[in-house]
């Protein structure tokens, strides 16, 4: 249990640790005069942050749960033992019925004793040969002698007894009672630990509305955030004319999409609106630019779109390649289509190497298959 505490408080320390860096990404914005580029690297830190907040919600969430299933699991222990303290008290409340008649049928017994004793002892003292005298036979005489020794031995045998029995009820009644207590001090103690829980449950309930709250704001500011990008792509100056003639596949020799444009998905816990189509292929399988261009920019990031870069085809055409392992080309280059720009990989916010694609036309994001086909 202990074990479990310590986890439960790294946790917590971690969603206030998460929830400091979120408050110091979201204070650091880049100013008005930021570049795209500048804009793309905060959107995936606010990715990655956002990323973060979910797992961290989702622990706090699957420690919560362990929490519950322990008290569960408390709670059948409690109710086992209140059944063995009931046990006790029934047996406790026999034992005292029992010592109640013992003691009245010894009272009364020995009471008896004491009358017979003293009347014996007030009585004209009879011998054995007294009583020979008086008898009318020999058998008359064996029969009153043998009668009143016995009524001595049995007066004695019967108070002997009572006491013996007495005895063994008040010890009886001790272990019973000692049972109970042992019950009670488990029940108390397991009674702690489930309050305990109930304690850690309410933190980590606690921890995770602070959290959901800072994944709430960091949502909005990576929308703002996109916003903006649309915004500075809108506004920037394309490098000329469209180059003309029609976009070719990206990725040669590989045609299967993992997902596509505008698709609802859910990646390391964050949900999102894919913006582009993702195209699996092994680390290291060349990349090639969608048509010639100019290179816009060239991103080495470890979060969000990874390795990555955007071709201005000019008039407002762009494509973006996302996820590489390496980029061959740099910022301002010119490039033509067909050649080979980068290397598929797995950098950024991914599940496995693939290339994501997106297609801009007229500066705004747009369904790459409407422009681009396999061939």
């Amino acid at each position: 249990m202990r074990n479990k505490k310590r986890a439960v408080l790294r946790a917590l320390s971690l969603c206030l640790a998460l929830v400091l860096v979120a408050a110091c990404a979201l204070a650091a914005f880049p100013a008005s005069a930021a570049t795209v580029s500048d804009w793309q690297e905060k959107y995936d830190e606010l990715e990655e942050k956002n990323k973060q907040l979910q797992q961290q919600i989702d622990a706090n969430k699957n420690n919560a749960n362990k929490q519950k299933e322990y008290i569960a699991d408390l709670n059948e222990q409690i109710n086992v033992l209140q059944q063995k303290v009931d046990l006790c008290a029934k047996q406790l409340s026999e034992l005292d019925t029992q010592l109640a008649q013992m003691n009245a049928e010894y009272d009364e017994k020995y009471e008896l004793f004491k009358q017979r004793v003293r009347a014996n002892y007030m009585a004209p003292k009879q011998s054995l040969l007294s009583i020979l005298l008086t008898s009318g036979s020999i058998s008359e005489f064996l029969s009153s002698s043998e009668y009143f020794l016995r009524i001595t031995k049995s007066d004695k045998e019967l108070i002997t007894s009572l006491t013996e029995q007495l005895t063994e009820i008040e010890q009886r009644k001790t272990e019973v009672e000692s049972t109970r207590d042992q019950l009670a001090s488990e029940q108390a103690s397991l009674n702690t630990k489930k309050t305990e829980s109930q304690n850690i449950i309410s933190q980590l309930n606690s921890s995770n509305s602070q959290l959901a709250s800072e994944k709430e704001q960091v949502a909005k500011e990576m929308a703002a955030a996109a916003n903006e990008i649309q915004r500075l792509i809108n506004e920037s100056q394309s490098s000329g004319s469209y180059v003309g003639g029609p976009l070719i596949w990206p990725l040669p020799g590989h045609s299967y999409i993992s997902s596509y444009y505008n698709e609802d998905r859910n990646i390391a816990g964050v949900q999102d609106v894919h913006t582009g189509i993702d195209i699996p292929a092994s680390t290291g399988t060349p990349i090639v630019a969608a048509n010639s261009g100019v290179v816009k920019y060239v991103r080495y990031n470890t979060t969000g779109y990874g390795y990555h870069l955007l071709i201005d085809h000019g008039d407002g055409y762009y494509t973006l390649y996302a996820h590489t392992s390496k980029i061959l080309v740099s910022a301002g280059q010119t490039v033509t289509k067909g050649q080979t720009i980068a290397l598929v990989g797995a950098t950024g916010r991914v599940t496995g190497p693939h290339l994501h694609f997106e297609v801009y036309v007229n500066k705004v994001r747009t369904n790459p298959l409407n422009y681009v086909k396999y061939s």
